[in-house]
């Protein structure tokens, strides 16, 4: 298992080429911590959309 930080995601979001490239090469499942997805959704701005 991988745990994907924010700054990879916002990458990928980005189209930033080799972020995207090293996911797709993934082999395993990949996670993000909750945190980090709220992070990266910008309609999550209230606790109660986050879940």
């Amino acid at each position: 298992m991988y745990l994907l930080d924010t700054d990879v995601l916002i990458d990928i979001q980005r189209g930033h080429a080799p972020a995207i490239t090293w996911f797709a090469s993934l082999v395993r499942v990949a996670q993000c911590a909750r945190l980090c997805g709220h992070r990266t959704n910008p309609g999550c701005s209230k606790q109660a959309t986050a879940k």
